[in-house]
């Protein structure tokens, strides 16, 4: 039987820990759409290639997640609602999810709501679905990450750039954002170990070694 790597257990831990936090975030994040309806009525994966798959997300992008939704440019609720309707069919949707937080953060950390809604929508909710939804897509993981990262919860952030760089270990984005949060946290070591695994894969931004460099820890 192959062994188990320390980050594994760690992984697997972190997991079984946000367990709880999942099954909560159910209670007020709203049930997922079936995946065997017709379109109108169900979720679909982002990653899927199939065709029936492709054509929906089409329809959804041309409809509800286009350029204008993109760019937040519009009425609030107007961006909020296709927002909305977006992450409903395709929950693990990264650029949307991205979108939703930083849509939230212009909105001064609140989503403009609407009456019908059943539950109260937030970029937590949505990042909270999607890891239901997919809870090995290490994208979702590190774009959760993120957004816990700027919003101060460096704890929780930290968590979730653990149990990504599992799922996602050659991507240089998260290495890199996972070396500014220990930046951050004054853990220059690390920082630095993660820095130089993000400059391995590519990542072209010099932020964080400059940032390094002024504490004497680079090179």
């Amino acid at each position: 039987m192959k062994s188990l790597t320390y980050r594994s257990i760690l992984v697997s831990i972190g997991i079984l820990a946000i367990l709880p936090a999942i099954g909560l975030g159910q209670q007020r994040c709203g049930e997922l759409l079936p995946e065997t309806a017709r379109y109108h009525d169900r979720q679909d994966d982002y990653l899927d290639p199939h065709p029936a798959v492709r054509r929906h997300l089409k329809l959804v992008n041309d409809y509800h997640f286009r350029l204008q939704i993109r760019q937040l440019k519009g009425n609030p609720v107007d961006i909020a609602n296709n927002l909305d309707y977006t992450l409903l069919h395709f929950p693990n949707y990264h650029e949307a999810l991205y979108t939703a937080s930083r849509f939230e953060r212009l909105q001064g950390r609140k989503l403009p709501q609407k009456a019908e809604w059943t539950w109260r929508r937030s970029a937590e909710c949505y990042f909270i679905r999607a890891i239901r939804f997919r809870p090995k897509d290490g994208v979702v993981r590190m774009l959760y990450g993120i957004h816990l990262h700027k919003s101060g919860e460096l704890e929780q952030a930290l968590e979730q750039y653990e149990i990504g760089l599992d799922l996602i270990p050659d991507s240089s984005e998260l290495n890199y954002n996972l070396g500014l949060l220990y930046f951050e946290l004054k853990k220059y070591q690390l920082a630095k170990k993660y820095a130089a695994t993000a400059y391995e894969l590519g990542y072209p931004l010099p932020g964080l070694k400059t940032l390094l460099e002024k504490e004497g820890y680079w090179p």
